[in-house]
């Protein structure tokens, strides 16, 4: 606390990154709440002094407050990364705690969970701010080396769509996608052919479906990468050649996820589950993308204040994405009558990607609609042409003919040259 009254870059820096949470000592809680406050009203920091004779502390902790002793930070990062290590022992020791005397009486266990996951999530979530400089003070140097180091290594994973991913380089690696179109638009079959496609890259994917049990899903799986008819495959109606096809191609897939150390994970949950307790589950696995089948069926999302909670999601899925550098995809319903987000049409300010498409009666007759992609982070903001067959849960870039005039092949082949060990989503997967 002493050091933060300095004017110094140590303070400085001390004074940016820490909040109330850091201090469990109370005459040093409230003399770093009372130099927030000061700081934010007079642009400066004050002087120790006048923090040990503020009359809004109590007297009882200005005395004790006139007792510390000056000690030099030699580095500021380290002290706080201390700092926080002491915050999370302080968390999870009273949760434990917590834990430990409710356990002793009559509980809610999916209550005592929920607390449970909330003091995680505190506890993970992090106050580190950092700036970097170019010229006085530069530390930067670091930084610039890593990106000349990594020249031909790309932040981008192609989305399987050749129309969107030549103008963009594709995806972020990173990031909150939001995926959005009216009730019953082909939301769902846009999300699994793209998780799909991503799966394609080597990358683990996880597919939470709120309106799919785990057979259904399965299902529209299969007939996306195999072509066969999704009504045949749901109602039993299979001819043997057709059955073949699903098994090789479903072979085919799991081959490539062994080879390739990644997989394809469908999560239908079988209860109420919230957007951070969907989350908190995959976590462990360290997916590289997270598909999220929809916003407004998690719970919480029937609250009166909706966009609020939904604002709150989303901002939960981007500080997943960050802290775990994975793309979480979040889909989202479209106005029927506007092209605009409901309920909460401020849902994409925390978006780096938002897609937006609506199927009309007119797009079903040929088999093409436009995407728009209407917020891109540092990418612009236009339309690509995709081709669709909803009979077979698969879509595809217009411009893009598989071998043998198959439907749905969705990588080009100067792409497919690019990535070593990419390979076609469909390729020849013909019954």
């Amino acid at each position: 606390i002493y050091t933060i009254t300095q004017d110094t870059d140590s303070s400085k820096l001390l004074l940016a990154n820490l909040n109330p949470d850091y201090f469990n000592y109370l005459p040093a809680k409230y003399a770093f709440q009372r130099i927030l406050t000061l700081a934010s009203k007079t642009g400066k920091v004050c002087e120790w002094s006048a923090i040990c004779a503020d009359p809004t502390i109590d007297k009882t902790y200005r005395d004790l407050l006139l007792n510390f002793k000056a000690q030099a930070i030699v580095d500021s990062q380290q002290s706080i990364d201390i700092l926080d290590e002491y915050k999370k022992a302080r968390i999870l020791n009273h949760s434990c705690s917590t834990v430990l005397e409710k356990l002793k009486t009559q509980f809610d266990s999916d209550e005592l969970l929920l607390d449970l996951e909330k003091a995680l999530e505190f506890a993970r979530s992090g106050n580190k701010h950092e700036l970097f400089h170019i010229g006085e003070s530069n530390n930067t140097r670091g930084i610039v080396k890593n990106i000349l180091d990594s020249a031909g290594e790309s932040n981008f994973i192609l989305s399987g769509f050749p129309g969107y991913d030549n103008k963009t380089g594709g995806l972020p690696k990173k990031g909150l996608h939001i995926l959005a179109a009216p009730t019953g638009g082909g939301k769902s079959t846009v999300a699994l052919q793209l998780s799909v496609n991503l799966y394609r890259q080597a990358l683990s994917v996880a597919y939470v479906s709120l309106e799919m049990g785990e057979e259904q899903c399965i299902s529209r799986f299969l007939s996306c990468i195999s072509g066969i008819d999704h009504e045949k495959i749901r109602n039993r109606e299979l001819d043997k050649e057709e059955k073949k096809a699903i098994v090789d191609s479903y072979r085919e897939h799991v081959k490539y996820g062994k080879s390739n150390e990644c997989r394809f994970t469908v999560f239908p949950p079988k209860s109420e589950i919230t957007v951070s307790q969907a989350l908190f589950n995959l976590k462990p696995f360290g997916y590289k993308v997270i598909v999220l089948d929809y916003i407004g069926l998690f719970d919480g999302m029937d609250e009166q204040d909706q966009w609020r909670a939904m604002m709150k999601a989303t901002k939960q899925c981007k500080r997943f994405s960050d802290v775990n550098d994975c793309l979480v995809v979040l889909l989202a319903q479209l106005d029927e009558n506007e092209f605009k987000l409901k309920f909460s049409r401020s849902l994409k300010d925390h978006a780096d990607i938002v897609w937006m498409f609506h199927i009309k009666e007119e797009n079903k007759d040929v088999g093409e609609f436009d995407m728009n992609q209407t917020k891109g982070r540092d990418a612009i903001s236009f339309s690509f042409p995709l081709s669709f067959d909803f009979a077979i849960k698969r879509v595809w870039d217009k411009t893009v003919v598989g071998t043998n005039g198959s439907k749905g092949r969705t990588v080009l082949d100067s792409v497919d040259d690019e990535i070593q060990g990419l390979s076609s989503l469909t390729g020849d997967f013909e019954s």
